[in-house]
């Protein structure tokens, strides 16, 4: 049992420095100018694939600005990867107007990404729009 829980207290530890690195990477990365407006969840795509020998689910998300054009600022994706298991937070930095969220399959089941808000490289986060049902996929 003091195994098991030291197991989830280093996988909690790990994926704190995790978001924190992925914090920092979002004042670093980039391309400078955007269109004009704020990052805006622009769709995603759901596909399976391999790596490293593991199945996993890639959501492909996509941000635009408020033209339709890719947001090229670095922008944080935050949210929630659900599993037939259970859940995970997840933080991914967007380049390009482009972020991939990996979910390892462990289960056969449901598996979906909900997206809570996009963290611009001021800080600012901007939420989902309230109807906007694309956002979890």
């Amino acid at each position: 049992m003091r195994h098991f829980k030291s197991a989830i207290h280093l996988k909690r530890s790990f994926i704190a420095v995790v978001l924190i690195s992925l914090m920092a990477l979002v004042g670093a990365c980039g391309g400078g100018d955007s269109g004009t407006g704020n990052p805006v969840f622009g769709g995603s795509s759901i596909y399976e694939e391999e790596r490293n020998g593991q199945t996993v689910m890639v959501f492909a998300v996509s941000i635009t600005d408020s033209d339709g054009s890719l947001y090229t600022d670095g922008v944080l994706v935050q949210g929630a990867a659900f599993t037939p298991i259970g859940s995970l937070p997840i933080a991914v930095v967007a380049i390009g107007g482009r972020a991939e969220i990996i979910v390892e399959i462990v289960s056969n089941g449901e598996y979906r990404v909900g997206i809570d808000g996009l963290t611009d490289r001021q800080g600012v986060t901007h939420l989902p729009q309230p109807n906007d049902e694309n956002a979890n996929g």
